[in-house]
């Protein structure tokens, strides 16, 4: 490092003499001919002039214009001339390079940092950046003058909220002073914004455990009943197991399937809320969100009352009600099962010595409700997708003016379309679950293990003997096609919504004529069809082809194989 004397810096720092319009970019007033820099020594850094923030307290438009003119971070001349200021181009192009992993910048976005009428609007990973360009690549000097810049940005907002700055928005708050306490603490529940905190990262956990809990219930009921692991004849050379434990909708499904898909979704609910969304509003986080913005996100959800209750009544009437009084309480007076595949809640109609009808009629209550449950989960993860989704876009069509990363809000939009993806693909595991329960019930194979390993042995030769058929029905099929169509109708409007949004914020950065590339991961659609396509045609041969383990083996395999795929390459970028 090396103390300039003879040049602009002397403790005092003086720029004279530069005319007006190289300066006009940044905002400087017309009667600013002088701009003083109060540093002490100024160094030499890595090549560069050097110059510590200054100790008093600027907000932040003043204190980025003060190092600007000043130079801070410049080459140093290899002529020994004076430091000359910043031009908006060479701060663009320095920022850049500073980092090129890292998304662009574009020329205007550093113009509006400095606008006359400007708000301190800068990211936090934006605010890193110039912090080291003024740092001159020294880790200790990019801290200082991150800090000092992240102070000045909040001092900045203070104002704006306090009504001091002058460049505070035209628009009157409602409540310039009201903290974020209590803006949660007055947010009156809704239903959505009731299931909302549901999904929250902090209460992921409780609704999982809140699963187990129903899970474990279910479960004991039909230990104090025998039922866990129980038989019936089928025909005197044929016992069929249709015991609890045996049954992959009432273990794989709510032990595994489900805990993922409300962890991956409220991960996603509370990311996008908290801090996704923000970056689509010049914010870092939402404890730097205006009020109004939080009251923006509780009014969208609003507006989905009526799929929340329609919802609610779908599983309660269609899921729980329709099938427990339509099938099970009808065939418990009719006293026979018909065509009905027999399971544990018709387990009565073939053995009533084992267990009565008002036992079965309680335990297959239990069942049908921990149904509704589930597949309201299901419906309600997929309809807070929507939310965001459309959020996503309603924020990315109307911020042509933000000063915001579209790199990092293009990418905000990508991990939405990744969630849908994940959610159609637990759905599609959980379709699978049902449909096995029922392709084996409707096979001739005492229990499901042996079910599926004839299929495989079979499929390799290794066996003579394959499943047959048994001459009944299940409603379950058309519940699997109905799963598996509803969770890819949603990643078919969230990841277009996500896409209209990304295109639009590429497009705010180019000319309008020019057609927006893919940059920061746009939704893959060819991944995401081959996938799900792949996964409905193993889903259709549960049951009806020979070898359909094989397929079943391969859709989970590279079904996962794909998932963590797509999330490295987001990663990446």
């Amino acid at each position: 490092m090396i103390d300039i004397k003879d040049n602009v810096f002397r403790g005092n720092i003086n720029i004279r003499g530069v005319r007006r319009r190289s300066m006009s970019w940044y905002g400087m007033h017309s009667n600013r001919h002088e701009t003083t820099y109060q540093t002490g020594k100024v160094l030499m850094v890595n090549g560069k002039y050097y110059g510590e923030p200054p100790a008093s307290d600027h907000d932040f438009r003043s204190l980025i214009q003060t190092a600007i003119a000043a130079g801070v971070g410049r080459d140093a001349p290899a002529n020994g001339e004076p430091v000359k200021p910043w031009t908006a181009e060479a701060l663009t192009t320095a920022i850049n390079q500073a980092e090129p992993s890292r998304s662009v910048i574009d020329l205007r976005t550093v113009q509006r940092w400095l606008a006359p009428q400007g708000r301190g609007g800068i990211s936090v990973p934006n605010l890193s950046r110039l912090a080291l360009v003024f740092g001159c690549g020294d880790s200790s000097k990019t801290r200082s003058w991150q800090v000092a810049l992240m102070q000045a940005r909040e001092r900045t907002r203070r104002d704006q909220r306090n009504g001091m700055n002058d460049g505070a928005s035209d628009a009157p708050s409602d409540a310039p002073n009201e903290t974020w306490a209590e803006v949660k603490s007055s947010r009156t529940l809704t239903m959505a914004r009731s299931w909302e905190s549901w999904f929250s990262r902090d209460d992921a956990l409780k609704l999982s455990i809140l699963i187990w809990a129903a899970y474990a219930v279910n479960g004991l009921a039909n230990g104090i009943l025998g039922i866990l692991s129980v038989s019936y004849s089928v025909m005197p050379s044929l016992s069929k197991e249709v015991g609890f434990l045996w049954a992959p909708t009432w273990t794989v499904l709510p032990v595994l399937i489900l805990p993922l898909f409300i962890v991956r979704v409220s991960d996603t609910l509370a990311h996008w809320r908290t801090y996704g969304r923000c970056r689509l509003l010049e914010n870092s986080s939402i404890d730097d969100c205006n009020p109004n913005d939080v009251a923006a996100w509780d009014a969208r959800l609003d507006g989905t009352a009526l799929p929340f209750w329609a919802i609610l009544l779908l599983c309660l009437g269609g899921v729980f009600l329709a099938q427990w009084a339509g099938i099970c309480l009808r065939l418990y007076a009719e006293g026979e099962a018909g065509l009905y595949q027999v399971d544990r809640n018709l387990l009565t109609l073939v053995r009533p010595e084992f267990i009565g009808r008002g036992a079965s009629a309680f335990i297959s209550m239990l069942g049908y409700l921990y149904s509704a449950l589930y597949v309201f989960i299901f419906l309600t993860g997929l309809m807070f997708l929507f939310v965001m989704a459309g959020d996503y876009e309603t924020l990315a069509r109307h911020n042509k003016d933000a000063e915001i990363e579209h790199g990092a809000a293009i990418q905000e939009g990508s991990w939405i379309a990744l969630c849908a993806f994940d959610a159609a693909l637990f759905l599609g595991w959980a379709a699978i679950a049902i449909k096995l329960q029922a392709a084996y019930l409707s096979s001739d194979a005492p229990n499901i293990a042996l079910w599926l390993l004839r299929d495989f042995t079979a499929a390799l030769r290794l066996s003579d003997e394959v499943n047959g058929s048994l001459p009944n029905t299940s409603v379950s099929h058309f519940t699997t096609f109905l799963m598996i169509a509803v969770g890819n109708f949603a990643l078919f409007v969230c990841a277009t919504r996500v896409n209209r949004g990304q295109i639009a914020l590429r497009q705010s950065q180019q000319d309008s004529n020019i057609p927006a590339q893919s940059q920061l991961g746009y939704v893959p659609w060819k991944m995401l069809v081959l996938s799900q396509a792949f996964l409905a045609a193993s889903l259709m041969s549960v049951g009806q082809i020979q070898g359909f383990s094989l397929a079943l083996i391969c859709c989970l395999t590279f079904s996962a194989w794909w998932l963590l795929r797509l999330r490295g390459r987001l990663e990446k970028e």
